[in-house]
């Protein structure tokens, strides 16, 4: 537990340009969170790319991520308490380019605990989103796949192909 940001890993880039991406792989966050964010919060407004791959994320560990280019992939989500898995907000007030984006591709989400959601959007005109081949089983009636504020309203571009759902319930 950590009293500010990232309870294991907190990263900010502030009006800067990166020549690679920062790259998260191969890790291990089990029950991790802070007071404000999550296990892992990332915050940047520069278009640098965050790459988090092979990673686990277990119990109350959210991935926080406030920026504009990422993509996790091939990670596992396991049965997260009382946060989402992961939560979404663009940090750029305008536009971004359509190849600006955060990228959610080939994971698992396994969740047998009851929490409101897996993914938490925090919707801009900003936001670039996919959501693609990740395979998604929820054992509860209560969680759902995707959550935002009530008053939010959808901005930016959504992409969702090829995902699976088990068991089928329309609620998801």
């Amino acid at each position: 537990f950590a009293n500010v940001t990232g309870g294991s890993v907190s990263i900010f880039v502030n009006n800067v340009q990166t020549a690679r991406p920062i790259e998260i792989t191969k890790c291990i966050f089990e029950e991790s969170t802070s007071t404000d964010g999550g296990a892992v919060d990332i915050t940047s407004n520069k278009p640098v790319l965050f790459e988090i791959s092979d990673c686990q994320f277990k119990g109350k560990c959210q991935l926080n991520f406030k920026a504009i280019s990422g993509h996790v992939k091939q990670c596992n989500f396991t049965n997260m308490n009382e946060l989402s898995a992961i939560r979404y907000d663009c940090d750029t007030v305008g536009t971004s380019s359509p190849d600006q984006l955060f990228k959610i591709e080939s994971c698992n989400f396994v969740q047998d605990n009851e929490v409101t959601s897996l993914v938490f959007f925090v919707p801009k005109t900003s936001s670039n989103f996919e959501f693609i081949s990740n395979t998604i089983n929820i054992s509860n009636n209560v969680t759902c796949i995707f959550d935002c504020s009530s008053d939010a309203q959808l901005a930016g571009t959504w992409k969702f192909e090829s995902n699976i759902i088990s068991p089928a319930k329309e609620k998801f």
